[in-house]
Protein backbone atom coordinates (compact mmCIF):
# COMPACT_ATOMS: atom_id res chain seq x y z
CA UNK A 1 0.00 0.00 0.00
CA UNK A 2 1.29 3.46 -0.76
CA UNK A 3 0.41 6.88 0.49
CA UNK A 4 1.54 10.28 -0.55
CA UNK A 5 4.16 11.92 1.72
CA UNK A 6 2.20 15.15 1.84
CA UNK A 7 -0.80 13.17 3.15
CA UNK A 8 1.21 11.93 6.17
CA UNK A 9 -1.47 12.69 8.74
CA UNK A 10 -4.33 11.53 6.56
CA UNK A 11 -5.17 7.86 6.32
CA UNK A 12 -6.66 8.16 2.86
CA UNK A 13 -5.24 6.49 -0.24
CA UNK A 14 -6.72 7.05 -3.67
CA UNK A 15 -9.92 8.33 -2.09
CA UNK A 16 -10.30 5.29 0.20
CA UNK A 17 -9.87 4.97 3.95
CA UNK A 18 -8.57 2.05 6.02
CA UNK A 19 -11.97 0.36 5.98
CA UNK A 20 -12.69 0.39 2.25
CA UNK A 21 -9.20 0.40 0.71
CA UNK A 22 -8.73 -2.47 -1.74
CA UNK A 23 -5.30 -2.65 -3.38
CA UNK A 24 -6.41 -5.38 -5.78
CA UNK A 25 -9.33 -3.31 -7.03
CA UNK A 26 -7.09 -0.21 -7.38
CA UNK A 27 -4.04 -2.06 -8.75
CA UNK A 28 -3.88 -0.34 -12.15
CA UNK A 29 -4.38 3.13 -10.67
CA UNK A 30 -1.74 2.49 -7.98
CA UNK A 31 0.84 1.22 -10.47
CA UNK A 32 0.23 4.11 -12.87
CA UNK A 33 0.58 6.64 -10.05
CA UNK A 34 3.80 5.07 -8.78
CA UNK A 35 5.36 4.86 -12.22
CA UNK A 36 4.59 8.54 -12.90
CA UNK A 37 6.20 9.81 -9.67
CA UNK A 38 8.07 7.04 -7.79
CA UNK A 39 10.05 9.32 -5.42
CA UNK A 40 6.92 10.91 -4.00
CA UNK A 41 5.64 7.87 -2.12
CA UNK A 42 6.51 5.76 0.91
CA UNK A 43 5.83 2.05 1.32
CA UNK A 44 3.36 0.90 3.92
CA UNK A 45 0.86 -1.80 4.62
CA UNK A 46 -2.51 -2.04 6.25
CA UNK A 47 -2.18 -4.25 9.32
CA UNK A 48 -5.06 -6.58 10.08
CA UNK A 49 -6.84 -9.02 7.81
CA UNK A 50 -5.11 -9.64 4.46
CA UNK A 51 -6.62 -10.76 1.13
CA UNK A 52 -5.36 -14.34 1.72
CA UNK A 53 -7.25 -14.53 5.03
CA UNK A 54 -4.18 -14.22 7.26
CA UNK A 55 -3.60 -11.33 9.68
CA UNK A 56 -0.54 -9.09 9.92
CA UNK A 57 0.11 -7.55 13.33
CA UNK A 58 2.95 -5.38 14.57
CA UNK A 59 4.50 -5.16 18.01
CA UNK A 60 5.58 -1.54 18.39
CA UNK A 61 8.29 -1.04 21.01
CA UNK A 62 7.91 2.65 21.81
CA UNK A 63 10.63 3.42 24.37
CA UNK A 64 14.24 4.54 24.59
CA UNK A 65 17.63 3.33 25.79
CA UNK A 66 18.65 0.09 27.43
CA UNK A 67 15.05 -0.67 28.37
CA UNK A 68 14.08 -0.72 24.68
CA UNK A 69 16.90 -3.17 23.93
CA UNK A 70 15.93 -5.37 26.88
CA UNK A 71 12.29 -5.47 25.76
CA UNK A 72 13.26 -6.27 22.15
CA UNK A 73 15.65 -9.03 23.21
CA UNK A 74 13.09 -10.60 25.54
CA UNK A 75 10.41 -10.50 22.82
CA UNK A 76 12.77 -12.01 20.26
CA UNK A 77 13.67 -14.77 22.74
CA UNK A 78 10.06 -15.78 23.45
CA UNK A 79 9.01 -15.52 19.80
CA UNK A 80 11.93 -17.76 18.86
CA UNK A 81 11.15 -20.19 21.68
CA UNK A 82 7.60 -20.65 20.34
CA UNK A 83 8.88 -20.89 16.74
CA UNK A 84 7.16 -17.69 15.64
CA UNK A 85 8.51 -16.34 12.37
CA UNK A 86 8.79 -12.56 12.72
CA UNK A 87 10.34 -9.62 10.90
CA UNK A 88 12.17 -6.99 12.95
CA UNK A 89 12.91 -3.50 11.72
CA UNK A 90 14.26 -0.33 13.27
CA UNK A 91 12.34 2.90 12.71
CA UNK A 92 14.04 6.24 11.93
CA UNK A 93 13.67 7.20 15.62
CA UNK A 94 15.37 3.99 16.76
CA UNK A 95 12.25 2.20 17.95
CA UNK A 96 11.42 -1.34 16.87
CA UNK A 97 8.60 -2.85 14.85
CA UNK A 98 8.16 -6.61 14.98
CA UNK A 99 5.83 -7.84 12.23
CA UNK A 100 4.10 -11.22 12.63
CA UNK A 101 1.69 -12.96 10.26
CA UNK A 102 -1.02 -15.02 11.99
CA UNK A 103 -3.52 -17.60 10.76
CA UNK A 104 -6.39 -16.00 12.67
CA UNK A 105 -7.14 -13.69 15.58
CA UNK A 106 -8.70 -14.81 18.84
CA UNK A 107 -11.15 -12.66 20.77
CA UNK A 108 -8.56 -12.08 23.52
CA UNK A 109 -5.96 -10.95 20.99
CA UNK A 110 -8.47 -8.58 19.39
CA UNK A 111 -8.82 -6.91 22.80
CA UNK A 112 -5.06 -6.56 23.29
CA UNK A 113 -3.66 -3.14 22.47
CA UNK A 114 -0.89 -2.88 25.07
CA UNK A 115 1.67 -5.52 26.01
CA UNK A 116 2.86 -5.41 29.60
CA UNK A 117 6.57 -4.98 30.30
CA UNK A 118 7.45 -4.92 33.98
CA UNK A 119 10.45 -2.59 33.69
CA UNK A 120 9.93 1.15 34.10
CA UNK A 121 10.79 2.36 30.61
CA UNK A 122 10.70 5.91 29.36
CA UNK A 123 10.24 7.60 26.00
CA UNK A 124 11.69 11.00 25.15
CA UNK A 125 9.81 12.89 22.47
CA UNK A 126 9.97 16.57 21.56
CA UNK A 127 11.87 17.41 24.74
CA UNK A 128 9.33 15.71 27.01
CA UNK A 129 9.58 12.41 28.85
CA UNK A 130 6.74 9.90 28.76
CA UNK A 131 6.29 6.38 30.03
CA UNK A 132 7.40 3.93 27.35
CA UNK A 133 4.97 1.37 25.99
CA UNK A 134 4.68 -1.71 23.86
CA UNK A 135 1.65 -1.81 21.60
CA UNK A 136 0.06 -4.54 19.52
CA UNK A 137 -1.11 -2.88 16.31
CA UNK A 138 -3.53 -4.35 13.79
CA UNK A 139 -5.21 -6.91 16.03
CA UNK A 140 -8.22 -4.89 17.16
CA UNK A 141 -8.71 -2.86 13.95
CA UNK A 142 -7.01 -2.18 10.63
CA UNK A 143 -3.95 0.00 11.13
CA UNK A 144 -1.84 1.65 8.42
CA UNK A 145 1.91 1.56 9.08
CA UNK A 146 5.02 2.54 7.16
CA UNK A 147 7.67 -0.02 6.30
CA UNK A 148 11.15 1.42 6.82
CA UNK A 149 13.49 -1.35 5.68
CA UNK A 150 14.60 -0.60 2.15
CA UNK A 151 13.84 3.10 2.65
CA UNK A 152 16.15 4.15 5.49
CA UNK A 153 18.65 1.30 5.15
CA UNK A 154 19.80 -1.41 2.74
CA UNK A 155 17.71 -4.19 4.33
CA UNK A 156 14.90 -5.71 2.33
CA UNK A 157 11.39 -5.01 3.60
CA UNK A 158 9.61 -8.06 4.99
CA UNK A 159 6.98 -7.88 2.27
CA UNK A 160 9.47 -9.29 -0.27
CA UNK A 161 9.87 -12.56 1.66
CA UNK A 162 7.59 -15.61 1.30
CA UNK A 163 4.55 -15.43 3.54
CA UNK A 164 4.92 -17.72 6.53
CA UNK A 165 1.79 -17.84 8.63
CA UNK A 166 2.12 -18.52 12.36
CA UNK A 167 -0.42 -20.23 14.59
CA UNK A 168 -2.15 -17.70 16.79
CA UNK A 169 -2.07 -20.08 19.79
CA UNK A 170 1.75 -20.13 19.75
CA UNK A 171 1.87 -16.34 19.39
CA UNK A 172 -0.44 -15.92 22.38
CA UNK A 173 1.74 -18.26 24.47
CA UNK A 174 4.81 -16.19 23.57
CA UNK A 175 3.13 -12.90 24.47
CA UNK A 176 1.82 -14.37 27.72
CA UNK A 177 5.29 -15.56 28.68
CA UNK A 178 6.78 -12.18 27.79
CA UNK A 179 4.30 -10.42 30.08
CA UNK A 180 3.99 -12.81 33.00
CA UNK A 181 6.85 -15.33 32.80
CA UNK A 182 6.44 -19.08 32.48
Amino acid sequence: MKRCKNERDSFVWFGRNIYNYDAIELKDKILETLMNDPDRYEIGILLGKQPNGSYVVCINIDMNGECKEKAKNKLVDVLTKYKIIYHLETTPTGEYHIFVILDKLTESLKKTTKIIFTDECMKNKNGKTYRGKIELLGANKPYPILIYNGIINDKEPFIVYPIIVNQVEQFEKAIFEFQFGV
